[in-house]
């Protein structure tokens, strides 16, 4: 006999007539209540009493008849399962109903007398609905037993082994749409384990199993759920509910909320089941070996293995006697040969440079095909590109970071060289350190450079300087990223992998995949990505353990699983080990050979879409951060053309940007009319690159460029290296910390830009109180000063339209609030920052030594008989041929010297000299000003910079202070511009409408 406290089918078909009758005699208990409207305080309580006993009894019965489910054997027609899904499905909301019941009936024991009567009638109302409803739960439940025979002892009986029933089926009949061949072929441990492991395992294995339907092995399977009946029969794939469900022949569709199965998937599972659902685990792999092709995951391991050694083999990683810099490009040039052909560029009638024009012109509609007689080889007869002005600008800003000077941007468009644009690229690109300057903020903004430079302690460490160096060297790309990942290389800097926990570990796979394999795993760390079937989180989860120093668990929303996934790297590459070293510092270097291998597919892609991204504007790929197989690039073979090209060629950073910036395409002119623009509603949206795309300045690019056209020179100081966050750089999106990786900066425009432009006062300063505003505001000749101010701040000529608004609008302003001379101090107190100082220089005050301004003079410490000077050099003041230079000195009464002298360095040489007194000093050229000044007071000793040799703006980069034998004492140094012709406000209004414009705020 059964004992019903051991068996719960038995159990359930006990207690099962309990709420039933409960909930029948609790209507006219209800009734009676409203009838007598409540007048009696025991009775209004005990009914609250007796449904509470009723929605418990109801609770007690779903409970058991769920465990009466996972009983079923699994051999039950289909008819029957469906008749115990809907039986399940009335009978959960029974005690729902009951609750509600009794909370109704509970408020109607509130001592008011509305409440009472309100709460009372629509207590009656809810037990005749749930009367009604047990009795429809009940009749579906006895058709269930009494039609398809599954009463008490069929209930009790045990699962059918899973062995006997995947044995019953030797020869199994042919299923409808399934062919001979494939039912011969399809593999368990090798198509059908890992496609269930990718699309069923988050809810339907480890700890949790929702319904009750483990999917981890075929015995599990055959049983099925707690409903639906058994998962597979052998042999019958219309008769296994796993593809009743997957087909959406039952609801919900699975994999629920997810994108459904597709059709040839769909085909496997229903030719393994009708071939006999065979188990080939034995010996063989749990993945499939080619997971670069089946993009699937991993197999979980059931615990966290220990790692196994593998023997490297030479064709991976040759040992070589070699330093690890030098061995990075051995091993290069080893795995090359694994490499398939490039695509070949396709031959096109257009106009092409290069052949990144061969397959752009190639993708282009008919109708946008470039018309030519014959293909141009030089851009001088080309209408079809920007003009010499714009592609100046946009190279400067593009290499190094900021606009030409007026005097750059002119020699280049007056040069005649047919083959000038590209001598400017080779040029800017051989500017190393402001090359490298432009580069830094875009990197420490995806590495999360952060350290103490920027206040405050950052998650990760400070990579400015190694960031610098790397691309001022211009080292191979490949090399840069093992040095940030493998501890061993040397250059290795500090804190980049942080894998402290196990949120910090998957945090640093997901930055390294973000970064370098343009790959977004960062949602599938924590559970399988909603929109992109590519990434399970066993795929993600098996990449983040070489970041550990073990196998990582599957924790699904911060639930542990109990699941270890094997570490596996997200792709097969030929001749690479699959499976990662005990050693933690081992791992490291192994996944950074991973990621930089020549054969990774995603790796060399990743970066030359990053260039094409950054001096195009959109990507081949977008976005840039998400490469997804079901999104190809707008230009696939282009983009494999740049990528083998990269690697071929050493991974050298400077040779793809040369060849995007010598081609035909990215020196195109602007045109909105057929500007690309990605909209990630519609991804596949074609983008054919006819046009480059608005591109805004960052924060650095504006700030470093306003320098250049207020000074006309590199500023000494560029702006990355300012680690102060203000409102402005804020507002112009600079970010004032690096604690999440961050590729791109905003490109749109906001309120509180347009605000700090309007009226931020660190902006107003930039722009009206440069050099440049008091050289204008003392230019005599209006067209000068308007022709000046369009070339330094637009590198261009104005038009003749702008000419004439621009003089107009200088005329009619008033009159300068004052008439006298501007003055700028170049030296006084002490030097300027960063100049390197020559000679015995003294700066010291008052009694030791006259001053004449400020704190302090200074003087040669050690006087001499003869010629003595202490000079500096490195300094950067902007000199106009009218500009008053000047100086004071005093000369002691009781040693004077026969000669003084003041050098200005500028154009690499001093042969701007103004002199007074003696012939002695035996310099050429220079200029005697006059007799040797008064002694024992201070004198300014002044000299228009034309008359020493000044005859346009320069830049005067150092000065030196000479005498021939006694003592002197020299104080504030500088040049005096004016007085003010014009209005200085108004010469500043100019300036901000033009370095507020789009043309100056944006790369076109």
């Amino acid at each position: 006999m059964l004992d019903p406290w051991k068996n719960p089918a038995v159990w359930h078909a006990i207690n099962v007539h309990l709420p039933i009758v409960l909930a029948i005699l609790g209507l006219p208990l209800v009734c009676v209540v409203s009838i007598t409207r409540g007048r009696s305080r025991g009775l209004r309580w005990g009914v609250v009493a007796f449904y509470a006993i009723v929605a418990l009894a109801a609770w007690l019965t779903v409970e058991t008849g769920e465990r009466a489910m996972a009983a079923l054997p699994p051999t039950i027609s289909a008819a029957a399962s469906e008749r115990i899904e809907l039986h399940e499905r009335l009978a959960t909301q029974i005690p729902i109903l009951a609750v509600i019941t009794t909370a109704l009936l509970l408020l109607a024991n509130l001592p008011r007398r509305w409440a009472r009567q309100w709460f009372t009638t629509l207590a009656l109302v809810m037990s005749v609905v749930t009367a009604g409803w047990v009795a429809v739960a009940a009749h579906s439940g006895g058709l269930a037993v009494y039609e398809h025979g599954l009463g008490t002892v069929a209930m009790s009986r045990p699962a059918t082994d899973s062995k006997s029933a995947v044995a019953s089926s030797d020869s199994p009949p042919r299923e409808r749409g399934v062919s001979p061949a494939i039912t011969q072929t399809v593999s368990y441990a090798k198509e059908i384990k890992p496609l269930l492991q990718t699309k069923c395992s988050e809810c339907h294995a480890g700890s949790e199993i929702k319904g009750g339907f483990d999917v981890s092995t075929i015995a599990s399977i055959t049983k099925g759920g707690r409903k639906a009946g058994a998962g597979l029969v052998a042999g019958k794939p219309d008769e296994s509910s796993l593809v009743a469900y997957v087909e959406g022949k039952k609801q919900p569709r699975m994999p629920k909320n997810a994108k459904p199965l597709d059709d040839a998937a769909i085909a496997k599972i229903r030719a393994w089941i009708a071939s006999g659902a065979v188990d080939d685990s034995s010996g063989a792999p749990a993945v499939a070996s080619t997971v670069a092709k089946t993009q699937e995951a991993p197999a979980p391991s059931p615990a966290a293995a220990a790692p196994t050694t593998q023997p490297v083999s030479a064709d991976w990683d040759p040992q070589v006697q070699f330093s690890a810099s030098e061995a990075v490009a051995v091993r290069r040039f080893v795995r090359l040969k694994n490499l398939p052909a490039p695509p070949v560029p396709p031959k096109v009638s257009g106009i092409v440079y290069n052949p990144i024009d061969q397959f752009i012109v190639a993708k282009l509609p008919a109708k946008a095909q470039p018309v030519t007689t014959a293909p141009a080889t030089t851009q001088s007869v080309d209408a079809g590109i920007c003009d010499d002005q714009t592609f100046a600008r946009r190279a400067y800003l593009d290499l190094i970071g900021m606009i030409p000077t007026a005097e750059e941007a002119k020699v280049f468009v007056n040069d005649k060289d047919a083959k000038k644009r590209e001598k400017l690229v080779d040029a800017l690109l051989a500017r190393t350190k402001d090359y490298a300057g432009n580069w830094v903020p875009f990197w420490e903004d995806a590495l999360c450079s952060n350290g103490l430079h920027q206040g405050g302690v950052g998650t990760h460490g400070n990579y400015r300087k190694w960031l610098f160096d790397t691309f001022e060297q211009n080292k191979p790309y490949d090399t840069m990223v093992q040095e940030l990942l493998d501890p061993s290389m040397p250059n290795h800097p500090q804190r980049y992998v942080l894998n402290d926990n196990h949120m910090r570990t998957l945090q640093s796979a997901s930055d390294t995949a973000q970064v370098f394999l343009g790959t977004a795993i960062k949602c599938a760390s924590c559970h399988s990505h909603f929109l992109n079937d590519e990434w399970p989180q066993a795929r993600a989860v098996a990449f983040s353990g070489y970041f550990a120093d073990k196998d990582l668990e599957l924790i699904r929303c911060e639930r542990k699983s109990g699941q270890f996934v094997s570490t596996h790297f997200m792709f097969d590459l030929p001749a690479a080990p699959t499976t990662a070293p005990a050693d933690q510092a081992q791992r490291l270097q192994r996944v950074a050979q991973l990621i930089t291998d020549p054969t990774n597919p995603r790796f060399a892609r990743t970066l030359v879409n990053r260039l094409w991204k950054r001096y195009m504007g959109l990507g081949l790929f977008e976005p840039a951060d998400d490469y997804r197989e079901d999104t190809p690039p707008s230009h696939p073979e282009l983009l494999n053309w740049l990528a083998d090209d990269f690697i071929r060629h050493g991974f050298d950073v400077k040779r793809t940007v040369r060849l995007i910036m010598t081609s035909r395409t990215y020196q195109l002119r602007f045109d909105p009319a057929v500007e690309d623009h990605f909209d990630v509603a519609k991804p596949k949206d074609p983008r054919y690159f006819r046009s480059p795309a608005l591109r805004r300045l960052t924060a650095e690019q504006l700030l470093d460029s306003i320098s250049v056209a207020m000074e006309q020179t590199v500023p000494d100081r560029r702006a990355y290296q300012n680690d102060e966050s203000t409102t402005l750089t804020r507002s112009l999106g600079k970010p004032p910390t690096r604690n999440e990786v961050s590729t791109a900066r905003p490109e749109d425009t906001a309120v509180v830009q347009a605000l700090e432009l309007l009226n931020g006062q660190e902006y107003h300063d930039r722009v009206y109180k440069g050099t440049l505003a008091n050289t204008l505001a003392v230019t005599q000749d209006v067209n000068d000063l308007v022709d000046t101010m369009y070339w330094s701040a637009c590198s261009r000529p104005p038009t003749e339209k702008e000419k004439d608004v621009a003089t107009r609008f200088v005329i009619s302003a008033p009159a300068p609030a004052s008439t006298r001379p501007v003055e700028v101090v170049w030296v006084d107190d002490a030097l300027p920052i960063g100049v390197t100082q020559v000679g015995n220089w003294k700066f010291a005050g008052s009694p030791d030594q006259p001053v004449f301004s400020g704190k302090t003079s200074h003087t040669e410490a050690e006087p001499f008989p003869g010629q003595i000077q202490h000079l500096f050099i490195g300094s950067k003041f902007a000199v106009s041929p009218k500009d008053i230079l000047f100086t004071y000195a005093y000369i002691d009464p009781a040693n004077p010297p026969k000669e003084i002298l003041i050098q200005f360095h500028s154009g690499g040489d001093w042969k701007q000299r103004a002199a007074w007194g003696e012939n002695a000093i035996p310099f050429k050229p220079k200029t005697t000003i006059g007799p040797l000044a008064k002694a024992g007071e201070w004198v300014r000793l002044e000299v228009v910079a034309e008359k020493i040799g000044f005859t346009k703006p320069a830049i005067i980069d150092g000065i030196s202070f000479d005498q021939f034998g006694g003592k002197v004492y020299w104080d504030k140094t500088g040049a005096s511009k004016g007085p003010p012709i014009h209005d200085l406000e108004t010469i500043g209004d100019m300036l901000w409408a033009l370095m507020t414009s789009p043309e100056f705020q944006y790369v076109r």
